[in-house]
């Protein structure tokens, strides 16, 4: 590590406590906006967790909007959002390594297919968290509505997805 990346991060140190503050806090103006949204999954903190907040990953839990959908509607209005958690077994690294393949690890490709990370970071101000969570609401929930227009089909479900949603948020929380 370079001798300036050092000097930052001894300096960034010192208001770590402050940055968790305001990450929790922004988290909760998130949390309680998508209470009610059945098609959004809200990541969790266990009341023995302290969350550092780095992300804010939410999983879509109906059949659209695709993520990648949501993601492009957030970026039309001008709001960034990434996209984390890529499955291991499909970067190329190692597949040439390992000889893993897509579908080798179904549960965690279905996972990472569902998952976007929404803007957070401690000088966001609550009024822009705001204003991504209720757009965000709009596009999911517009979504779901023309959903139940439509025929339904038998869903299938996969086993294994509760607990592979509950360790890749366990990592956020603990990382």
């Amino acid at each position: 590590m370079a001798d300036l990346a050092s000097a930052l991060g001894l300096h960034q140190l010192k208001k770590l406590d402050s940055f968790i503050s305001r990450l929790t806090h922004l988290a909760q103006l998130y949390n309680e906006t998508f209470t009610g949204l059945a098609g959004l999954k809200r990541p969790s903190v266990t009341p023995e967790v302290k969350s550092a907040w780095h992300l804010y990953p939410v999983q879509i839990m109906s059949p659209s909007p695709a993520r990648n959908d949501l993601v492009g509607e957030l970026r039309k209005r001008n709001i960034g959002c990434n996209i984390h958690f890529i499955p291991l077994h499909v970067v190329s690294l190692y597949r040439r390594t390992f000889g893993y393949w897509h579908g080798d690890f179904p549960v965690a490709e279905q996972v990472f297919k569902r998952i976007v990370s929404l803007p957070l970071f401690p000088r966001v101000k609550s009024n822009n968290v705001m204003r991504v969570a209720e757009v965000a609401w709009s596009i999911v929930g517009s979504a779901l509505r023309s959903d139940r227009s439509r025929p339904q089909h038998t869903r299938h479900s996969w086993p294994g997805l509760l607990y592979a949603t509950s360790i890749i948020f366990a990592l956020t929380i603990t990382i």
